[in-house]
């Protein structure tokens, strides 16, 4: 049995437990809505527990879509290299309100976004520089990771010239 988990045969937990658990949970970590609503079916509670307990858990701000989504794209993009577009999915995919995702999408930094595609762009051609298609295979790895076309096209365009 995994730490956390209590077996099926014991005591279901009252609302007050599953509210420390809660907030245990979304302190942990920046959490979707979705993952808070998951976690709470996973803890067995009620239709009406459950409600009361999501709204305490927002007011108290344990969690927040916004927050969530800005803080997932900034961490995607430092971190993982992801471009706008693959970042635009995965929220959706994570269900993120779509005013949330365009204003968490708007929120990154230009600059740094620029240079992160540079550096991507940069590291794809040195890995494919022996090969006779080193340009196609570069532009085909930024756009797999997100990254809008035109601005690809443009900085292997730079880098290429």
């Amino acid at each position: 049995m995994r730490p956390g988990k209590k077996p099926s045969n014991l005591e279901p937990l009252t609302p007050d437990e599953i509210l420390s658990r809660m907030e245990r949970f979304c302190a942990w970590q920046e959490r979707a809505p979705a993952e808070v609503y998951k976690k709470l079916n996973e803890l067995g509670a009620g239709e009406e527990a459950a409600g009361m307990i999501l709204q305490i858990l927002r007011n108290d701000g344990y969690f927040d879509e916004q927050r969530f989504a800005t803080s997932y794209a900034r961490g995607k993009l430092r971190i993982n290299n992801w471009g706008k577009i693959k970042i635009r999915l995965a929220l959706q995919a994570k269900g993120i309100n779509p005013q949330a995702v365009s204003t968490a999408l708007s929120n990154l930094d230009e600059l740094e976004y620029t240079e992160i595609l540079s550096a991507v762009i940069s590291k794809k051609k040195a890995l494919y520089k022996e090969s006779a298609d080193s340009k196609r295979k570069t532009i085909e790895a930024a756009l797999r990771m997100g990254f809008e076309p035109d601005l690809v096209f443009s900085e292997v365009k730079n880098q290429f010239a």
